[in-house]
């Protein structure tokens, strides 16, 4: 069963060695709307997104639907050229950097990096490799062992690569102390953390983090990726004030106000653009 699931996989990255990306990112982008809504995945995206903006009419919830496979089949077909574009090997996929003076602070402090599945989510550890910025990440490993062998190349690009679990949770409680910088996807799928509102519904949210940030003074940034024409795509990294969060919100728990305020970026960030986010996981039960 293993060897049928990756199969696929071998495929897609023995094309990858026949085509430029541009033509697979294409590809792929034009394959996935029309496969994915056959599957359980489609069906669950679309609860979600009734679910988190009812306000949308059935029209505009097919539009996004579809440009989201679009994205999300564009990144599965960027995904093996991870390496190339980190040398500046491919041009077709620019990264255009807002944020330049956050990641040179990060160079001397450290800091955690706060992002989400955004646009190709991938590209943000690339813009850090391609300014000889080391950076740590937080991964879940698949449960195909030839899938996580295949699918390595995101752990190869950063420094440290540390699956969720126990070896996650040490790598958030060293990453001060160390002043690393570790990149943290939080807006998905959680069993545990606090329930924070999101969307209007309270949900589990990662707080780990925001404790060891305010245990040692350590710096938390905001980070997305936002894709334009094709592979073209857009980093954005901005530093977040949460010792101004905590002051206008003296009566509340410093660590639910920052959380809070987090979920309520991430908000803004899909309504923006609802289209480029991983509508897929669980992340309301429904």
């Amino acid at each position: 069963m293993w060897l049928l699931v990756s199969v696929p996989i071998y495929v897609l990255l023995a094309l990858h060695l026949l085509m430029p990306m541009r033509w697979m990112s294409a590809l792929m982008g034009f394959l996935a709307p029309l496969v994915a809504p056959w599957t359980k995945w489609h069906q669950r995206a679309k609860a979600n997104l009734q679910l988190a903006m009812p306000e949308l009419t059935a029209a505009e919830q097919k539009r996004i639907l579809r440009a989201m496979w679009v994205n999300l089949g564009r990144n599965v077909g960027e995904y093996p050229y991870i390496r190339t574009i980190v040398k500046g090997g491919s041009k077709d996929a620019g990264i255009a950097l807002t944020g330049g003076d956050a990641m040179r602070e990060m160079q001397q402090h450290g800091g955690f990096v706060i992002c989400g599945h955004f646009a190709n989510w991938e590209m943000l550890g690339i813009a850090f490799a391609q300014h000889d910025i080391p950076v740590s990440v937080i991964y879940r490993p698949f449960n195909n062992p030839l899938a996580n062998h295949l699918l390595n190349r995101r752990a190869q690009i950063a420094e440290h690569a540390f699956p969720k679990g126990a070896p996650s949770a040490r790598a958030i409680v060293e990453t001060p102390r160390k002043k690393r910088i570790l990149i943290i996807n939080a807006d998905q799928k959680l069993r545990e953390g606090k329930k924070i509102a999101f969307f209007g519904r309270e949900v589990p949210t990662p707080v780990s983090y925001i404790k060891a940030a305010l245990k040692h003074d350590f710096p938390i940034y905001m980070a997305r990726v936002k894709r334009g024409k094709a592979s073209a795509c857009f980093v954005e990294i901005k530093r977040l004030d949460y010792t101004s969060i905590i002051k206008a919100n003296p009566n509340k728990d410093p660590i639910i106000a920052i959380a809070t305020a987090i979920n309520a970026i991430f908000e803004s960030w899909v309504r923006e653009c609802p289209e480029q986010w991983l509508w897929l996981h669980r992340r309301w039960k429904i």
